[in-house]
């Protein structure tokens, strides 16, 4: 008998070889369909079991692609892979004749990463680094996406937000219109509107548009890196399993620039050896995807360069403006939003074992004012001024013809220029709404009616109100429709990691770096082992008490000389250590199935490495008086440029748990603060330094104190110690071995002997990110423990002992301060009661924490609206999981098997 399922054109299983399988458990019978994106149709005499089966199919894609099955996304074209285009290179070629942008030209791609930081090398055995500018490789991957962005880039002025947001007619936010609670204050946030379309049209103001960008551009530059790092020293901060970033900015104090890190991985399926096995949908997805990256990234590269020349003062990438209406101050999505109608996420999600790329298979358009959003506007409050729908999220599959015609200069000549903006935004033909709950509870997703809307023909092709019979049709065109099919769902969050939502169990998912793997041979080991420990102390790794990034120490060897290694066996090598264990520790940080480069940390093996001779590479200078005399006030300016610029994420500060940081670029920064004469540096009594006299401070220091320690050649390595640690051991009221430090803030004493060598190794390091950026308090040796907000307040309370008396203050001031008091006593009670139940629902810490003083501060208020207040100001969508497990669902099914 015949099977009931209808086998499509394409072999299903080039899905799964290119996308990979879902960490998941495996449905029987399921194997060619792992992939996740397999439409699964059915005839009109399919068995119970075969239906049972394709319902489960359909549940799990329906959770991971925002309430759609694959079939439904095939139907309206939306899955690249799927996407028929008769392998029409005319389609990719199409932005071949657009120039380069200046802002996006090949000697933008090369600015010079600071000592501490080091290039990507590429993976798949290919020679050479991320770097657009020096790789032939890279950069013939990066063309069409380039091409693509500079067509809109070059006729930005048709769009009025590039305008608006030139023209500096920015206005002050009323303080109703911001939460009460919010931890940064009510004041100073702005916002920026569009100008009458018959100013921002003038030719006058869109040469303002041309000149500006072209003047702005000299100033910013880019830099391919890997998203689940810190761009400044490449210490990972971002799980996999947890999302990434695609692309961030940064600016310099130093040079006035500002450096957009893009995601590499993004493109790494565009080299050689991967792109021969993509469709030209596929392709051009990635892009376009690229593409808009760019176009979101330089919304805030260009912000930071506006407000240096006309708002200096406001705030630059630690404030950003708002856009008219919108409630979230998030520019790159603003200018999305303008430009297309929305923003757009991958259908597929970030797990897929054994894919041979990162792939997004197609895209998913969203609006930015909603609910689900609200994690992306970082420090700035949401505004409280929401629009009725904002708890309300619709996901609109983008139809891969939208990618297709994107960097197609002709059709943007004629349908965009000649018929108006709202052509270059996403096409609409179906999407999904949710009901985002901000009170913490999710709904299992519902299915509801298949609904028309006007314009749509109706010739019964749908008259049993359900997808499933649309599913039933074999793939064909569909007609293009203006209006938007929606339909309904409830779902606290839709896009939500697929073990999260899936609730899978970690013995129930399969994952590589368990798997036994035979390890490489490694030739050279005793050769590169002899290296490490010949050149110990000019590599400095016997101060290298830090997860130390792979690539970066590789750097390290290749500046110092002596070695030639790729990157390949600089790998094998560590994995072989990490075997014995010998030398080094190692921790492959890449993802399963992300092959686009080298990405691990490495600890210190301590117990393993050989008595050496550990003294200094030179001798004491004989002019050294100034290093003596000034020592303290130089610890102390390191610490304070250190806080100052690692809040304005400045390109030279790294992470403040990693170590080294560039002395060259330092001493820039040093000296400018200098010249500045008001600076914190003349407040400690420093004046200019000269390359010599830094190595002579960094000398003594290194030589009296463990507060700077030995580095390579051109680093400053010191201690991340928090501002209790260092403002306690700095100011004598605490010594070293009265302070606990944490393995990773603090060195290794080697004249301790083996035993306590051995204790080091088996102390387990806190490289968590986010447990990491929570310690920022104090622990004694005798047990007490002070938090960073306790060590603060202290200090307050002494300043204000010690101070001298002055003029009493005013009405105004007092009503103030008495406003400020009761905010801040709001926080402490909802902060303290979260600490102490981290896993209590919204509804529980409103009740325990702040109603009971808020309803004092509030009298004659209601419970409700004292928790609509609490909602603004402590809403967390992100945080809740789906109140029914999938599995329990599947398992009901006996074509379900779990293992």
């Amino acid at each position: 008998m015949a099977s009931g399922c209808w086998k499509p054109q394409l072999p299903r299983t080039e899905l799964a070889e290119k996308y990979g399988h879902l960490l998941m458990p495996i449905i029987k019978d399921a194997i060619p369909l792992k992939s996740g994106l397999t439409p699964i149709t059915l005839n009109p005499h399919a068995t119970d079991s075969e239906t049972k089966f394709a319902e489960d199919v359909r549940y799990i894609q329906r959770r991971l692609y925002s309430n759609f099955t694959a079939a439904e996304l095939e139907r309206i074209e939306a899955v690249a892979p799927l996407y028929n285009t008769y392998e029409d290179e005319t389609l990719v070629n199409a932005s071949a004749n657009i120039a380069i942008h200046p802002v996006m030209q090949r000697k933008k791609w090369n600015y010079p990463l600071p000592k501490q930081a080091a290039e990507f090398p590429l993976g798949k055995d290919l020679d050479g680094y991320w770097n657009a500018y020096t790789n032939d490789i890279v950069w013939e991957a990066l063309l069409p996406a380039l091409r693509i962005a500079s067509l809109y880039f070059s006729n930005i002025d048709m769009w009025p937000w590039h305008d608006a947001l030139f023209a500096s007619e920015w206005t002050e936010i009323l303080q109703k219109e911001i939460p009460i609670l919010h931890f940064f204050g009510r004041r100073g946030y702005r916002r920026f509107f569009t100008r009458d379309p018959f100013v921002y049209g003038s030719e006058a103001a869109r040469r303002n548009v041309r000149n500006k960008l072209l003047n702005f551009s000299k100033n910013i530059y880019f830099s391919l890196t890997s998203c689940f790092v810190d761009s400044t020293s490449g210490v990972k901060i971002f799980d996999a399993s947890r999302g990434s970033i695609a692309g961030s900015t940064i600016a310099s104090s130093i040079d006035n620039i500002c450096v957009i890190n893009l995601d590499f991985r993004s493109i790494s399926a565009l080299l050689p050896g991967t792109v021969e096995k993509l469709n030209v949908a596929e392709r051009r997805l990635i892009h376009c995807d690229f593409a808009i990256t760019i176009i979101h990234e330089l919304a805030h590269a260009i912000y930071q360069q506006e407000c240096k020349v006309s708002h200096p003062d406001y705030g630059g990438m630690l404030r950003e403006i708002y856009f008219e209406q919108e409630v979230t101050s998030e520019l790159g999505i603003s200018l999305e939003q303008t430009l297309f109608g929305g923003i757009t996420a991958g259908i597929r999600g970030p797990s897929g074992e054994g894919k041979i790329a990162h792939l997004e298979g197609g895209g998913m358009a969203y609006d930015i004012n909603t609910r689900y959003l609200q994690g992306y506007n970082g420090d700035h409050p949401v505004l409280l001024n929401k629009p009725p729908t904002f708890n309300k999220c619709t996901f609109w599959p983008v139809p891969v013809s939208w990618f297709l015609n994107m960097g197609s200069k002709s059709k943007f000549e004629l349908f965009v220029r000649k018929y108006g903006l709202h052509n270059a935004r996403y096409t609409r033909i179906v999407g999904s709404e949710f009901e985002v709950d901000s009170d913490g509870d999710a709904a299992q997703v519902s299915r509801h009616p298949f609904v028309e809307f006007e314009g749509i023909p109706d010739k019964n092709r749908h008259a049993e109100s359900s997808m499933d019979r649309l599913e039933s049709q074999r793939p064909q065109k569909r007609r293009r429709v203006e209006h938007a099919i929606v339909r309904e769902a409830v779902c606290r969050q839709p896009q939500r990691s697929l073990e999260e939502e899936l609730g899978v169990d970690n013995e129930e998912t399969v994952d590589s770096k368990d798997e036994d793997q035979d390890l490489p041979p490694c030739p050279r080991f005793h050769e590169i082992s002899r290296y490490l420990i010949d050149n110990r102390r000019q590599l400095a790794l016997h101060t290298m008490c830090f997860a130390m990034p792979e690539h970066t120490l590789r750097d390290y060897i290749r500046r110092l000389g002596g070695l030639k290694i790729s990157a390949q066996e600089w790998r094998t090598y560590l994995l072989h250590c990490n075997s014995i264990p010998y030398l080094f520790r190692f921790e492959s940080e890449e993802e399963p199935g992300d092959f686009s480069t080298y990405r691990g940390s490495i600890q210190l093996h301590a117990s393993s490495w050989p008595r050496t001779d550990l003294t200094p590479l030179r001798p004491k200078r004989e002019k050294f008086e100034r290093a003596e005399g000034n020592a303290l006030a130089f610890i102390l300016a390191v610490h304070r440029l250190n806080e100052a610029q690692i809040g304005g994420r400045d390109i030279m500060w790294p992470q403040s748990t990693f170590w080294d940081f560039s002395a060259e670029r330092f001493l820039a920064l040093f000296n400018a603060d200098v010249k500045n004469g008001n600076g914190e540096m003349s407040k400690l009594g420093l004046g200019l330094m000269s390359k010599e006299e830094l190595e002579d401070m960094l000398w003594h220091v290194a030589s009296t104190s463990p507060f700077l320690t030995w580095a390579p050649e051109g680093i400053i390595r010191r201690l991340p110690l928090t501002t209790p640690e260092f403002m306690e051991i700095r100011g004598g009221d605490a010594t070293w071995d009265e302070v606990v430090l944490p393995k990773g803030r603090r060195l290794i004493d080697w004249d301790e002997g083996s035993k306590a060598l051995l204790g080091w190794d088996n102390t387990k390091m806190e490289t968590d990110p986010e447990v990491l950026e929570e310690d920022t308090g104090i622990t004694y040796t005798d047990g007490r423990v002070c938090s960073s907000f306790e060590y603060q307040e202290k200090l307050s309370i002494k300043e204000k002992e010690n101070a001298p008396p002055g003029p009493p203050p005013t009405e105004e001031q007092l009503e103030y301060m008495a406003a400020e008091k009761k905010i801040q006593d709001l926080i402490r009670s909802v902060e303290a009661y979260i600490r102490k139940f981290p896993d209590a629902k919204q509804q529980e810490v409103f009740d325990n924490s702040f109603w009971p003083i808020w309803t004092v501060n509030n009298p004659g208020k209601s419970v409700e609206e004292g928790f609509a207040e609490y909602k603004d100001c402590y809403s967390t969508p992100g945080d809740v999981v789906p109140s029914e497990d999938l599995m329990e669902m599947l398992a009901k099914n006996e074509k379900c098997n779990p293992q």
